[in-house]
């Protein structure tokens, strides 16, 4: 037996049910129950009803005779009386589309579990769990653009080119940018930095939205110039800046020798012995951007010595060069698809060497290094990955004098799907 109050009612207000009188609180959103002098309603004096719907939600009974009025008023104020309460055996679903809209209360007397619609869109509504699960029913997001791929609860899109992401359907994402990474510089040279990194989560709203994949600067096939930076990548008003170029042997060219600054900095290039360092001894490594990479190694320079240093990687600062032994190139970061970007470029060797700069984790490339009749030609960082390229050996032949580009970027966005 449901016990109903007056709708909207004003402080002082009386209205009499089951022969009790009660008097509605407006500051305490309360009726107070005062039952006449002699009455055995079981309600005694001191007896409250809070409202919820204008129905009960709870009330203190005690003492008195009248078992069946007693009954009437708990029954009345048990949940399943409320006017806006759905009392079954099973969860809501993005389909359960109740009249009263926001608001509703949904039990499920089997498993203990209550939703409270929280957003009512017709077949796409978000019940939000309040009893001790933590289970929220809601839509996953929906979107279109780049490949698009399915790994457990999750639904990935990749971006290996610039393009449009459409979402039809908002909700939380997890999103991964990478900038182009730098080309390695030429000469016994620094080696690419790693294009920026960044790793995040964005709220997704119906739009589209636009995506840029930076390129991958050019290595540079001449000692009188700095490997190109990367390009920057973007999306969701997020920027990674590409990575710097790897420093060259500068033959006295003021600062080719130094790695340029990106998001992850270039490798410093080294210098023969006759030639003076405009950066001073070591050549530096450029500087990488706080948040998404780290700095490029300092190169070595005097003669048969000189090596360049390795370019940064997202995870890892690049190798500095030391005598005779190029620096590695930085490693990069594994994001939640489990693959690893934006490595650094190895820095590039002598030609009287035995090895270059190794290889960042993450697309970075090789370092250069040996004789014209042998070593190790410098490789490119790879594509998607935003690796830096590597640094160019001494002799342009099989050693490969000539630096490498960097790797493009890329974007991918990650959202749950269940």
């Amino acid at each position: 037996m449901a016990i109903n109050f007056p709708n909207s009612p004003s402080d002082g207000q009386t209205t009499t049910i089951l022969g009790v009188t009660y008097t509605y609180d407006s500051d305490l959103v309360t009726w107070t129950a005062n039952p006449p002098s002699g009455s055995s309603s079981g309600l005694d004096s001191a007896a409250v009803v809070s409202l919820v719907d204008s129905s009960y939600v709870a009330a203190r009974a005690s003492g008195g005779t009248d078992s069946a009025t007693v009954s009437s008023i708990i029954a009345a104020s048990t949940v399943d009386n409320l006017s806006d309460v759905t009392i079954t055996n099973s969860n809501p679903a993005l389909n359960s589309n109740p009249s009263s809209g926001k608001g509703h209360l949904w039990v499920n007397d089997s498993s203990g579990e209550m939703y409270v619609l929280t957003v009512a869109n017709a077949d796409s509504n978000v019940w939000l769990n309040v009893g001790s699960g933590s289970g929220n029913i809601r839509p996953s997001v929906a979107g279109s653009g780049g490949t698009q791929s399915d790994s457990g609860d999750y639904r990935f899109h990749t971006f290996t080119s610039s393009g449009n992401f459409t979402v039809t359907n908002g909700g939380d994402a997890d999103i991964l940018i990478v900038a182009g990474g730098g080309g390695g510089g030429a000469g016994h040279a620094g080696g690419g930095g790693a294009g920026g990194y960044i790793s995040s989560s964005v709220t997704l709203t119906p739009q589209t939205y636009t995506i840029t994949i930076g390129a991958g600067g050019a290595g540079t096939s001449t000692a009188q110039a700095v490997g190109a930076s990367g390009n920057n990548s973007s999306a969701f008003s997020n920027t990674a800046t590409g990575g710097g170029g790897g420093g060259s042997r500068s033959d006295n060219n003021s600062g080719v020798d130094a790695g340029a600054n990106g998001g992850s900095g270039g490798g410093g290039g080294g210098q023969d012995a006759n030639y003076n360092s405009p950066a001073g001894y070591p050549s530096p490594g450029g500087s990488g951007t706080v948040g998404q990479g780290n700095d490029g190694g300092d190169a070595i320079g005097g003669g048969t010595a000189a090596c360049g240093g390795g370019g940064g990687g997202a995870d890892s600062a690049g190798g500095d060069a030391a005598s005779n032994v190029p620096g590695n190139g930085g490693n990069g970061l594994t994001w939640l698809n489990g693959s690893i970007y934006a490595g650094g470029g190895g820095g590039g060797g002598y030609q009287t060497h035995t090895s270059g700069g190794a290889a960042g984790s993450g697309g970075g490339g090789l370092g250069g290094y040996g004789p014209s009749s042998g070593g190790q030609a410098p490789t490119a960082g790879a594509a998607n990955t935003g690796g830096g390229g590597g640094g160019g050996g001494s002799v342009n032949s099989a050693g490969g004098y000539v630096g490498q580009s960097g790797g493009s970027g890329i974007v991918i966005i990650r959202y749950f799907t269940g």
